[in-house]
């Protein structure tokens, strides 16, 4: 006896044994619904020239709740339509494909067209409400994009393996001397509680790495993202000098790179800016935000403030970074600061404690850092929690220096410099005097008396005859007027002999540099 059964959607199945006759007898009865079983599942998965089901579309609906026989087949979805969850990549339209034997084993597959990517997750455990999913992996060899997400929680099994991860893509959680491009996160462990985290830069071959010290707790707990691999440094690559209008408004720059050939050398100087705010644009000092009413909106300027002391220039600036994942800039001017994003979207509710988290940090495309900064924190008379300039400034330039060090990055120092009107004694001269005698204890083998130089050696080196005015000022221990444009820059003459007699002979003196590479 032949039989043939047809699916509910007219899907013809493959006939039947016609040996299997005898219906009252169990072994063959049950041999007849196992193999009408098979054909069900053939018929299903396509396999012998049977066509697939196509049920229509799973826009608007739960993905997690698609488990079983009844689900099985092809559908179609839309990156828009409202289907949960879905992979972080998946954009437009695709095709939605569940397969397998039964509740219990269930995988779903989604492919975009548009990107030709397929990803897969199967159901671990059907009988929970939410039922539990592996995460989706990508066939591109990875679990897809972290983006968005939170790493503090990203410590189950389901979580591990491999996932990308953008530095703009909102993902909470990163190093924060992580600054800019793309990187692979590494998720790997035995168990939840035994949890390693590694995070792999792109562009420069860095890696940091932190260990689940209790992921446990209500609020996970990791230790702190420390280096655990970088490229070795080469000596003839790239050279920046970062700092105040000292940097920014001279020959200092470009007489570097004529003195260092083979060397890229860039000028990250703020004019008017204090220690204060130059951490603050390298992500050196963690300075803390509230955004007011909690909201950063589509469009236009929030306030923001911060309950920490800041004392950054007195003129109207502004911050590059990333808040709460958003780029855009902390405005800064005489009425407080204000956070403005980069392009209109949607608003956003965030939390009450922000970093912020700079565009641009001595990380990028630096091997070599010089730091010149001070002056205007000995100006504006800035003492911070320290209570006292030079111990403000001595502690910020530490906490510069100490995120250059995790990443290999070879620095120098170069203090800071009294005004001419700034003579043994006074209150100025003290402090500028102070601030560099600590940073010459505290980095013997880095630092480079630049205001000695200025006010002793340059005026010669210039091949000037010094004025009366001149030796006056430098035996008060100040600078002589002739190799300063005013009372407190010198000229760009003075900063090509700077380089040419002190900053480069350190260089090559010191092994940062091989003149003969």
């Amino acid at each position: 006896m032949t039989y043939l059964f047809t699916s509910p959607d007219n899907i013809p199945f493959p006939k039947l044994d016609s040996k299997i006759a005898d219906l009252s007898n169990s072994e063959t009865l049950q041999k007849l619904l196992e193999q009408v079983a098979g054909s069900v599942q053939t018929a299903l998965t396509g396999r012998d020239n049977a066509t697939p089901r196509i049920r229509g579309s799973v826009d608007g609906m739960n993905l997690d709740n698609l488990v079983g026989l009844a689900w099985f087949g092809w559908h179609n979805i839309t990156s828009t339509g409202g289907a949960t969850p879905l992979p972080a990549n998946f954009n437009n339209r695709g095709s939605f494909y569940v397969s397998g034997n039964d509740q219990f084993n269930t995988v779903q597959f989604l492919t975009g067209r548009e990107a030709n990517t397929t990803w897969q997750r199967t159901c671990i455990d059907p009988n929970t409400t939410p039922k539990v999913w592996s995460a989706w992996r990508s066939n591109l060899g990875a679990n897809g994009s972290a983006n968005g997400r939170d790493l503090n929680a990203m410590f189950k099994p389901i979580d591990f393996g491999v996932w990308d991860v953008d530095a703009t893509g909102g993902a909470i959680g990163l190093p924060s001397t992580f600054p800019s491009g793309k990187a692979t996160l590494e998720i790997v462990g035995n168990t939840p509680y035994t949890v390693v985290q590694r995070l792999t830069w792109r562009e420069q071959n860095i890696t940091w790495q932190r260990t689940g010290k209790n992921t446990g707790a209500a609020i996970p707990e990791w230790s702190e993202w420390t280096i655990s691999a970088a490229p070795a440094v080469s000596l003839r690559t790239n050279l920046g000098m970062i700092g105040d209008s000292l940097v920014a408004s001279h020959n200092l720059v470009p007489s570097l790179t004529a003195a260092l050939p083979g060397v890229y050398c860039y000028s990250r100087g703020w004019n008017g800016e204090t220690t204060d705010g130059l951490a603050l644009r390298l992500g050196a000092n963690e300075i803390m935000w509230t955004v007011a009413g909690g909201v950063i909106p589509a469009s236009g300027a929030v306030t923001v403030t911060t309950a920490q002391t800041l004392e950054v220039m007195t003129s109207d600036t502004y911050y590059t970074g990333r808040l709460a994942g958003i780029p855009g800039r902390i405005n800064k001017t005489s009425a407080g600061f204000s956070f403005v994003r980069d392009d209109a979207g949607t608003a956003v509710t965030v939390s009450t404690k922000l970093k912020l988290d700079p565009t641009w940090t001595a990380t990028t495309l630096l091997h070599m850092v010089g730091i010149l900064a001070g002056r205007n924190d000995v100006t504006l008379g800035a003492e911070g929690i320290e209570g006292s300039i030079p111990a403000h400034v001595v502690a910020n330039t530490r906490r510069i220096v100490e995120s250059l060090l995790p990443l290999k990055k070879l620095f120098f120092l170069l203090g800071t410099i009294n005004r001419t009107t700034e003579p043994r004694g006074s209150a100025g001269y003290e402090a500028v005097v102070e601030i560099n005698r600590l940073l010459a204890e505290l980095y013997p083998g880095q630092f480079i008396d630049l205001r000695g130089y200025l006010v002793h050696q340059a005026i010669y080196d210039l091949g000037i005859t010094p004025t009366s005015a001149d030796l006056a000022n430098m035996a008060n221990d100040c600078p002589p007027p002739s190799v300063m444009v005013d009372d407190t820059h010198y000229t760009d003459a003075a900063a090509t002999a700077i380089v040419n007699n002190l900053i480069a002979p350190w260089l090559i003196g010191s092994g940062y540099y091989d003149q003969a590479a």
